[in-house]
């Protein structure tokens, strides 16, 4: 319990050293040889349909919130108000799990937010090696 505070703090830096796409722009693609380029250059593609994925189907469930809204409005019309004070239970449920959701994807995949700049370095790189052993 005494390092409970400490250990976590380093396991945290430890998770955040090890992310290579993160790693790839605070340092030089120069670093890293052509097959480790292209594997990273295929993580990265197969991050961004994860997260794509994942927000696609919380985008779903944010949506659902209007359909929610259209059954508690019939379900009003057709006198059967407990469906509709179900129904207006679940709008701000569907809305909120779509906010919290984003936030911890957005949380948990930073390197999202730079997948374009990422993969523009990496493909810069592979070019210009090309270039290069062309040369010769």
């Amino acid at each position: 319990m005494k390092h409970f505070f400490l250990d976590r703090q380093l396991s945290k830096l430890e998770k955040q050293a090890n992310n290579d796409l993160l790693l790839l722009m605070e340092v030089s693609p120069e670093y890293y040889t052509t097959t480790e380029l292209k594997s990273l250059l295929r993580e990265l593609k197969t991050k961004q349909k994860q997260v794509q994925k994942k927000k696609d189907n919380l985008f779903l469930v944010g949506a659902s919130g209007s359909i929610w809204m259209a059954l508690s409005f019939f379900a009003q019309m057709m006198e059967i108000p407990w469906i509709g004070l179900i129904a207006i239970g679940l709008i701000p449920l569907a809305f909120g799990t779509y906010i919290g959701g984003t936030i911890i994807i957005e949380k948990r995949n930073r390197f999202f937010k730079y997948a374009y700049h990422i993969d523009k370095i990496i493909r810069t790189e592979i070019e210009r090696r090309k270039k290069d052993a062309s040369i010769f």
